[in-house]
C-alpha cells in the first residue's frame, strides 16, 4: 500500500512540475526574452515615402563596433534581437537601412545613401522599450519616432 502512495505522489509531482515548465516557457518572442534577461526591448518600422519596406537589413552600429541587425517583414516591421549584445546594448547607434536579397530590387535600389553607407540616422537605445519608426524620404529629411 505505501508502495501505491509514493507512485501515486511521484505522479503527482511530475504532473504539478510539467505544468509550471509549460507556463515558464509559454513565449518565445524576441521582446519577450529580451525583457526576460533584463535588456532593453527594440522594435520598429522602415517605410520609404510611405510604403512599408520589406526584407531589407536595419543595422544599428556603435564606434566601438558593436552591430546589431534585424530585418524587416512584409509590413516593414522589425525586432532587435540583443541576445548576444550582453549589457553593451544601451547607447546611441548609427542606424543603416540595407537592401537584403529578398529586398524587392527596385525598391531597395531607391533607399538614399544616407541611409545606409553615408547614414544621418542615429538613435539612442535605452533601459526598458525602445521602438524606433524610421520615416525614410527620397527627398527631405528623414523622421525617426521613438518611444
Amino acid at each position: 500500500m505505501a508502495n501505491n502512495e509514493h507512485v501515486s505522489m511521484m505522479l503527482t509531482f511530475g504532473l504539478v512540475l510539467l505544468v509550471v515548465l509549460s507556463i515558464g516557457c509559454g513565449s518565445d518572442s524576441t521582446v519577450d526574452n529580451a525583457a526576460w534577461r533584463g535588456l532593453p526591448e527594440v522594435t520598429g518600422s522602415v517605410t520609404l515615402d510611405g510604403a512599408p519596406l520589406s526584407a531589407v537589413t536595419v543595422s544599428f552600429e556603435t564606434t566601438q563596433d558593436t552591430f546589431l541587425v534585424a530585418t524587416t517583414d512584409a509590413a516593414g516591421k522589425f525586432t532587435l534581437d540583443l541576445g548576444d549584445a550582453g549589457g553593451s546594448a544601451i547607447g546611441k547607434y548609427a542606424v543603416r537601412i540595407h537592401a537584403t536579397a529578398e529586398s524587392d530590387s527596385t525598391e531597395s535600389q531607391q533607399v538614399p545613401a544616407r541611409y545606409n553607407e553615408k547614414t544621418e540616422l542615429v538613435v539612442d537605445i535605452l533601459d526598458g522599450k525602445n521602438n524606433f519608426d524610421f520615416r525614410l524620404e527620397s527627398t527631405g529629411s528623414p523622421e525617426i519616432s521613438d518611444r
